[in-house]
């Protein structure tokens, strides 16, 4: 049996390429017409693939691969909160407070 080696890139450039599938058929049939909305959930996929693969396969920098997930999943969680308020402030209050409570979950680690 062949052994299966998954690299970050190779895994996130399937993701990237099967949201941007799913994306223009929603957009095509007007299910979802927020293009904001949709690089936003590409940002949380790529986000929660990057923890993933510092949990699990990376022997080495897992805080390089997790400080850098969560990094991209607030800056989704920004966008989100921009679409949903539509009030910039609230959306940079939200990727400065992820970014504290990084800082301290990060500074608490050690």
């Amino acid at each position: 049996m062949q052994n299966l080696s998954l690299s970050y890139g190779k895994v996130a450039a399937a993701i990237f390429f099967l949201y941007l599938g799913i994306s223009i058929w929603l957009i095509s049939s007007g299910v979802i017409t927020d293009i904001l909305l949709l690089i936003a959930g590409l940002l949380v996929l790529i986000g929660v693939w990057t923890i993933t693969y510092g949990f699990t396969m990376s022997q080495k920098d897992v805080v390089f691969w997790l400080a850098n997930g969560a990094f991209i999943t607030l800056i989704s969680a920004s966008i989100f909160a921009f679409r949903l308020t539509e009030q910039i402030s609230i959306s940079i209050a939200v990727l400065f407070i992820g970014v504290g409570l990084l800082i301290i979950a990060f500074m608490l680690k050690r």
